[in-house]
């Protein structure tokens, strides 16, 4: 497979390099071998020092923990451009809200893709988020830092582990912790935000209780979502058509919503 990748142009390779990672997270874990090769492969630099790998590709430089699935990320959001699909056409918003936001890769990107844009990131997982800040000090972004949990309620939550074929990967958020949870609106009005000019969502499956009641998505111009499973789904796509947010398309696991009237 990686020999077929070599045979590639480097315009080619970085999705040519995602589609090997997801076929091969469906076989089972991967190796921080079999990750640093595909890093490489989809022409990014790898490098490893103080226990942690850094990954370096069109100016992001990203640090990797060992044995996770950061490279996972990385592959996905910088070498894989997982989000460009959803903001091909767009003008450069004035502020963009990244909800689960992990070690920063998408931030990162959309920081580098509209330098002039103020992006707040939110990730609820501590260890995450200690990467996230990491990653946004390395590379001198502008992006804000929130450690909280999107969620139904202004409450404490707590993150849990495990689930899932990929452990690693796999995160459930629940009732009753020490990581803050809030509403959107709460989150938009402790940071002064009036419009959100492009959301990114992957919250582990919280997404069913976020967009139950999201009468906030009227102040939302356009949404790139991970939903994880029908149920999920379903409640996004009736609380984006209730906001006259209409779906542009599905790509890989990314589904995209744009006010009607935008270019798709």
């Amino acid at each position: 497979m990686l020999e077929a990748l070599r045979t590639l142009r480097p315009s080619d390779r970085p999705l040519a390099a995602l589609g090997v990672l997801l076929r091969r997270a469906v076989q089972g874990p991967l190796g921080d071998h079999d990750r640093v090769t595909w890093a490489i492969e989809a022409g990014a630099k790898v490098r490893r020092a103080s226990g942690r790998y850094y990954a370096e590709h069109e100016g992001l430089s990203v640090a990797c923990r060992p044995n996770s699935s950061d490279f996972d990320v990385f592959l996905s959001c910088v070498t894989g451009q997982q989000y460009s699909p959803s903001v091909h056409g767009m003008e450069p918003p004035e502020v963009v809200l990244d909800l689960g936001a992990n070690i920063g890769c998408s931030a990162l990107y959309l920081a580098r893709l509209w330098p002039h844009a103020r992006i707040v990131a939110v990730e609820p997982d501590p260890e995450n988020f200690e990467i996230l800040k990491e990653n946004v000090k390395r590379n001198n972004a502008r992006v804000e830092c929130v450690h909280a949990a999107v969620w139904d309620a202004d409450e404490g939550v707590r993150i849990g582990r495990g689930r899932g074929r990929r452990p690693q990967w796999a995160r459930f958020v629940e009732r009753g912790g020490e990581v803050p949870g809030m509403t959107v609106p709460t989150l938009l009005g402790h940071h002064e935000v009036d419009r959100v000019g492009f959301l990114k969502v992957d919250v582990e499956g919280a997404e069913t209780r976020v967009f139950r009641d999201a009468p906030w998505l009227a102040f939302v111009d356009r949404l790139a979502i991970e939903t994880h499973g029908p149920e999920a789904a379903e409640v996004v796509e009736r609380a984006c058509g209730t906001q006259h947010l209409k779906l542009l398309h599905h790509h890989g696991e990314v589904s995209t919503y744009a006010r009607e009237g935008q270019p798709g």
